[in-house]
């Protein structure tokens, strides 16, 4: 019976979770829906010493790349290739 109850629960707030997103983006359009894009240039200027870049990763996001990348651009990333044997 409890089992039931938490499913029918889930369920109604998944539905009032749609309901209010679609009366938002009928009122008021899908900006304030859909997550902005992270610009990662625009962050890094906006940090400095005391006010770091922080990361919180959700399981499959691998910003690695990204950020190998944006260190090269600045100049600030010097990797050796790796030695072969």
């Amino acid at each position: 019976m409890y089992l039931f109850f938490v499913i029918a629960t889930a369920n109604e707030l998944l539905r009032l979770r749609t309901f209010v997103q679609d009366f938002v983006v009928s009122k008021m359009g899908t900006t304030y829906i859909e997550p902005p894009t992270f610009d990662l240039n625009s962050s890094y200027e906006d940090s400095d010493f005391s006010t770091p870049l922080i990361f919180i990763l959700s399981p499959g996001a691998d910003p690695m790349a990204s950020l190998v990348k944006f260190a090269e651009e600045k100049g600030a990333y010097h990797c050796k290739p790796a030695r072969t044997v």
